[in-house]
């Protein structure tokens, strides 16, 4: 009776081990949780940032669109005075020179507002891209979060099922003894 009541120590002492290491991972699990959640918050402000900066370049590219329309219309309207400046001939030569010099400056700033519009495009396509990637991270932390959460239940309820058979051992213990000071 004796020896029984000894393994059942044992098996008491063991379960209580196994109860504390228990415990001690779900003190782990939850630390790695808010670190992860924190994280994911950091990551969230992120990508509002980043939206934000795209529909503010969306804008800017907007506007520059608009631009170069006008360059375009403007441009248009420079040479029907071109072509009436040189299919007349009341105006002096000097005065064609000075359109066509005029035209010419147009069309340069024409394309050196294109070739800005271009880098801004750049730019939106490049910052499409560091939001696709940050998307892409911000996923990968919410699904290591659901492994996390997932394994932390497991575990609860892994330390549910050992308080129970500790508490089961415990009042077994508790019956030996009082059956042997019974006897």
């Amino acid at each position: 009776m004796n020896k029984i009541l000894e393994q059942n120590i044992e098996f008491l002492k063991d379960v209580t081990c196994s109860n504390h290491a228990l415990k001690g991972e779900l003190v782990e699990a939850n630390k790695a949780k808010k670190r992860l959640l924190d994280r994911i918050l950091d990551l969230e402000a992120d990508y509002d940032k980043v939206i934000g900066d795209v529909i503010e370049k969306d804008m800017a590219s907007e506007f520059s669109f608009q631009q170069v329309y006008f360059l375009e219309h403007q441009n248009t309207e420079l040479k029907k005075v071109n072509y009436l400046l040189e299919n007349s001939s009341c105006r002096p030569k000097n005065d064609l020179d000075l359109k066509d010099s005029e035209l010419t400056r147009m069309q340069n700033l024409w394309e050196v507002e294109l070739s800005r519009k271009d880098d801004v495009i750049k730019g939106l396509l490049y910052d499409l891209s560091l939001l696709q990637e940050s998307a892409s991270n911000n996923k990968y932390q919410k699904d290591e979060v659901q492994k996390i959460v997932a394994t932390m239940e497991a575990l609860q309820v892994e330390l549910a099922v050992k308080s129970s058979e500790l508490a089961d051992v415990v009042a077994n213990c508790q019956l030996l003894e009082a059956q042997l000071q019974d006897k």
